[in-house]
């Protein structure tokens, strides 16, 4: 299909126009600025204009045409032309490339004055909004480590438009596009505004130009007195919308003038949450300064969250490893594995007892403890000597084996199976982690438990 883009032409969509250099009924020329052929219309609920699927060859672009209805307003063509100046000054994968800009001249039919439509062509974003992308995963929150990936993507694309000396002015989901590398793409930029740029002489017909999201713009651009840190408090509204599923309006307490979010969310760290807060704070000089601040912050909340380096705790002392002893009771060797050891750190030094064992294979003789004290047995009644348990210099020839990095959080008890296979850690994390004893393999994470896991 062919589409016209003439405003007045009774049929843009004639099927005869796929063939056609010129439009079957209206008459306008259907190969824009001699390039490009325009093949759906994408939406025309997007402000000042219309977006257009089209074609270069066999290139896929997005034409971007002004409405009719602002054609004449020199105000809303300044807007509309500033865009394809600010994307084309901006080099970075998070921002749409600009390949052209040019007024397309439409057939004279239907028209006193046949008007010049505006144009303006760029790289199609293959991808989905992330409004549309959450109706899609059925508003459903996004992970905290999904937040931190895609909220240090955009800042980056901010601070190649604030060190340009612009800034956007109407972050939101709807502008935010994912790529299908991964990369989030910062789109509409027809709000753009130049720092330096008097807003005062600009605002002359402020219903034109003060750009207002409910639920993501701040007090201070309402009020035409939008300034760089403005873009922050959108973004940050923004991933309130990511993390909780729900529109910043449907949580505004307006009798408070508060936004109660952070009980709509599970499992952020508080670092994330106040970050997000101090964004979205109502005084401008609360927020961060500039994109490497809130870059530098996203490093340490990112820091915070790995594991924390094991320690490898130290030999048990003498006096505590020698038990009372009243009369023998025989273990059988395979049997010595079953013990639940008490530890106050992340590791645990498994091959001890079996390296003691493969030194000494007889038999051990435990019995429970007493106050009674122990004759010493005739010499008709002793047979060959019973080995005593290992002392810390059998440990000489020790060597850490293996390293278990899984936890977040200090680890409060380990457990070894009868066979010697498997090692069970539970930790202040909330979580149960098994491993393989020989290995080091994490073979399972139980993440049901609500508070730290004791024992």
């Amino acid at each position: 299909m062919s589409l016209c883009i003439n405003p007045k032409c009774p049929r843009p969509d004639h099927p005869g126009n796929d063939h056609s250099r010129y439009c079957v009924r209206c008459g306008s020329d259907l190969l824009l600025n001699d390039r490009y052929r325009v093949l759906r219309l994408l939406s025309d609920k997007t402000g000042f204009g219309k977006i257009y699927e089209a074609y270069e060859h066999t290139t896929p672009k997005i034409l971007k045409v002004l409405k009719e209805s602002w054609n004449t307003n020199s105000k809303v063509v300044e807007l509309f032309e500033q865009e394809a100046r600010v994307l084309g000054k901006l080099d970075h994968p998070g921002i749409p490339k600009v390949d052209d800009y040019f007024q397309h001249s439409v057939s004279s039919q239907g028209w006193t004055t046949p008007p010049l439509v505006h144009c303006i062509v760029m790289e199609k974003v293959d991808g989905l909004n992330l409004d549309e992308w959450m109706v899609q995963q059925g508003n459903h929150p996004i992970a905290q480590t999904q937040a931190l990936r895609w909220l240090k993507q955009v800042v980056e694309v901010l601070g190649v438009v604030h060190a340009n000396h612009y800034f956007h002015r109407d972050i939101k989901p709807g502008n935010i596009m994912l790529h299908r590398s991964g990369q989030l793409v910062l789109i509409d930029f027809g709000t753009a505004r130049d720092l330096t740029y008097s807003y005062a002489s600009k605002l002359q017909g402020h219903r034109i130009t003060a750009v207002v999201s409910p639920g993501f713009t701040p007090h201070e651009q309402s009020n035409g007195q939008a300034v760089p840190q403005s873009d922050f408090f959108a973004l940050g509204r923004s991933f309130v919308q990511l993390l909780t599923g729900n529109h910043p309006s449907e949580m505004y307490d307006p009798q408070e003038d508060e936004l109660h979010w952070r009980d709509h969310t599970t499992n952020v760290s508080p670092l994330l949450l106040d970050l997000l807060d101090r964004m979205m704070a109502r005084k401008v000089g609360d927020r961060p300064v500039d994109t490497r601040a809130i870059l530098q912050q996203i490093t340490e909340i990112e820091k915070s969250l790995q594991p924390q380096p094991i320690k490898s705790p130290t030999a048990p002392p003498r006096k505590s490893i020698v038990p009372a002893v009243k009369s023998s009771t025989l273990l059988p060797r395979k049997s010595y594995l079953p013990a639940v050891v008490a530890i106050s750190g992340l590791v645990i030094l498994g091959g001890a007892i079996g390296y003691w064992l493969k030194l000494n294979p007889n038999p051990i003789a435990i019995s429970s403890p007493s106050d009674t004290p122990i004759s010493a047995p005739n010499a008709s009644e002793q047979t060959s000597p019973t080995p005593s348990f290992p002392m810390p210099s059998d440990y000489a020839n020790l060597a850490l084996a293996n390293t278990l990095s899984g936890h977040s959080r200090p680890v409060n008890s380990v457990a070894i199976s009868a066979d010697g296979q498997t090692i069970v850690s539970g930790s202040e994390d909330s979580t149960i982690k098994v491993w393989n004893l020989k290995t080091g393999e994490l073979l399972q994470t139980l993440s049901a438990h609500s508070d730290t896991v004791f024992s």
